[in-house]
């Protein structure tokens, strides 16, 4: 099938911008590409320590998850002072994931500190309500049709679970919903917590930041 190309740039910081040149069969639509700017944002803003070359190898991967029309990434990064300074090309590889009882874990990447993880949530499953000791954990939901404690969990919500906070999501939609996550340190499974409650949202500290503000659903 013939490949399409389309552009997209990212300007991360002041001084740091991203331009991503997409190789695909079928071409994704303005929305589409705002959200993966609002999604790469959100793991810079969490993750801003991470060195650029192990930063560059997570992109490739959440997208590739997200698109599986996607054939290629060249990624070019700026300015020209960055320890990674010149054109990388990603070709689609298969990337390890597990599953799990509410669906599939696609893992992204993990060192020692953190951990980046696509959850995937089956229609009509759930994450259950749970807490955690030793890790924190930041999350960026992705798609419609969760909820959190019996509300609505708007699309491109961003959390910040602290150790001890309950959280837990219900898939109660027909369709698969998925939430970018952010372990610290990397994923604990003794570390999984399970409760009988949870929290309000309003609860939630610090307070809870939408990266998809103004992006339009097409």
């Amino acid at each position: 099938m013939p490949l399409y190309e389309q552009y997209l740039e990212i300007n991360l910081a002041s001084d740091l911008k991203i331009e991503l040149k997409l190789s695909l069969t079928s071409k994704l639509n303005s929305t589409q590409l705002q959200k993966i700017q609002a999604q790469v944002q959100f793991l810079y803003d969490r993750i801003c320590e991470i060195s650029a070359t192990e930063f560059l190898r997570i992109i490739p991967n959440l997208l590739f998850c997200r698109f599986k029309w996607l054939d290629s990434i060249d990624i070019t990064v700026k300015p020209l002072l960055l320890e990674y300074n010149h054109n990388i090309i990603c070709q689609r590889s298969i990337i390890e994931y597990e599953t799990q009882p509410f669906g599939t874990v696609d893992i992204l990447f993990e060192n020692e500190k953190f951990g980046i993880y696509l959850l995937n949530i089956k229609a009509g499953e759930s994450i259950p309500a749970h807490m955690h000791l030793q890790m924190e954990e930041h999350e960026l939901v992705l798609d419609e049709g969760l909820m959190f404690n019996g509300e609505n969990i708007e699309p491109g919500s961003s959390f910040d679970w602290p150790k001890g906070v309950v959280h837990g999501y219900n898939n109660l939609s027909a369709s698969p919903a998925t939430i970018l996550c952010i372990d610290r340190p990397k994923f604990i499974p003794e570390d999984e917590i399970i409760v009988n409650h949870t929290n309000p949202l309003g609860s939630v500290t610090p307070a809870n930041i939408n990266y998809y503000q103004g992006i339009s659903a097409t």
